[in-house]
């Protein structure tokens, strides 16, 4: 039977993490989906496989960038909706399975799903926890999923904006394309010119394509557990290890620096990492000086820092210089309330316990 979902598992140099999923997922998976692991390590990973028509293990020997990893399986994926997670992350397969069911009499672009309980790996920390010892999982409370249900709503909304880096207090809580499931043709309607499907970040470059998407399902169960280990994104940057300059990174290749909107900052900081793969993502090839001024004036809020941002060719009023700052106060205000509002949420309002894969 042909695969309605691909989840596809791209990884790099974390064998020990892939081990541990393939251990998980096999045979779990249900009937309609499929898991393409995509390995692109060192060395090939040694792995007995029981369920060979649901899962499958794919290793690329040549060093890819970040978007590369996601984009080249899916050449491989045979179902007509894709979605992606990590190599630390976990599937719901009783919620996928009810997607799988929607999607037999319906047709959508994109299926995002609320993301409420995460998972610490040991060994990893934030400065609201302290390090976790345990591999623990955290699920909010009634009052805690109460909170995550008005930040996402807030999130769904601001994802369809321009601006939604700016107010997105948390990548776990907006819809985002890291966690989402899209229809194969929004890799292919906008990015035809484009040398592959996806670029950049991919997280905030699948966000615009949830920007084009027309025809969108919110499926109100979580279906994408978001784990987070020692070398994960989000892990390095509660460390303040994500900061620098596009120029000095080995994220991106020479295919991403040609979607790169020309007057994107030389600056490694998430906000311009989210904004200029998101522009890409919209096939928008310039950022704009309103939006570089509302960066610049954001990131000095947020870090005390100045970037350059590149305006020689754009004319802006006084009147519209000063709206911008009162603008980014604002939205600066809005997105610290969000994000007491999340940590209240994950870590006060919240149960853990000790997660055991078996």
């Amino acid at each position: 039977m042909k695969s309605t979902i691909s989840i596809i598992v791209p990884s790099r140099n974390r064998q020990e993490l892939l081990l541990d999923l393939i251990n998980k997922f096999d045979m779990n998976i249900p009937d309609g989906c499929e898991i393409i692991i995509h390995d692109n390590s060192d060395e090939k990973l040694t792995v007995n496989i029981k369920q060979k028509e649901r899962l499958f293990y794919i290793y690329e020997s040549t060093q890819l960038s970040v978007g590369q990893n996601f984009s080249s399986p899916i050449d491989h994926a045979k179902g007509k909706y894709i979605g992606f997670i990590g190599d630390d992350d976990l599937v719901d397969f009783r919620a996928l399975s009810k997607i799988i069911e929607i999607l037999e009499g319906n047709d959508y672009d994109s299926i995002f799903s609320p993301i409420y309980n995460i998972l610490f790996l040991s060994g990893t920390e934030t400065k609201w926890t302290g390090v976790f010892n345990d591999t623990t999982l955290i699920a909010p409370n009634v009052v805690g999923r109460a909170l995550i249900k008005l930040i996402d709503s807030v999130s769904r909304l601001t994802s369809r904006f321009s601006n939604f880096w700016i107010f997105t207090p948390d990548l776990w809580v907006t819809p985002k394309g890291y966690f989402g499931i899209f229809n194969q043709e929004m890799f292919s309607k906008k990015n035809s010119n484009f040398k592959r499907p996806i670029f950049l970040s991919p997280d905030s470059f699948m966000i615009g394509r949830l920007r084009e998407s027309q025809r969108v399902l919110f499926f109100n169960k979580q279906v994408f557990v978001p784990g987070t280990s020692k070398t994960s994104t989000s892990n390095l940057s509660n460390k303040k290890l994500h900061i620098g300059r596009i120029s000095e990174q080995k994220h991106f290749d020479k295919y991403d620096l040609e979607v790169l909107p020309i007057d994107t900052p030389d600056s490694f900081l998430p906000e311009v990492i989210w904004m200029a793969s998101y522009c890409a993502g919209c096939g928008q090839r310039k950022i704009g000086a309103n939006r570089l001024y509302l960066l610049k004036d954001y990131i000095w809020l947020k870090y005390r820092a100045n970037i350059e941002i590149n305006v020689d060719n754009y004319n802006i009023s006084f009147l519209e210089r000063t709206f911008i700052k009162m603008k980014a106060v604002s939205i600066f205000s809005l997105n610290r309330f969000m994000v007491t509002l999340l940590i209240s949420a994950r870590y006060l309002f919240s149960r853990r316990k000790y997660y055991d894969a078996d």
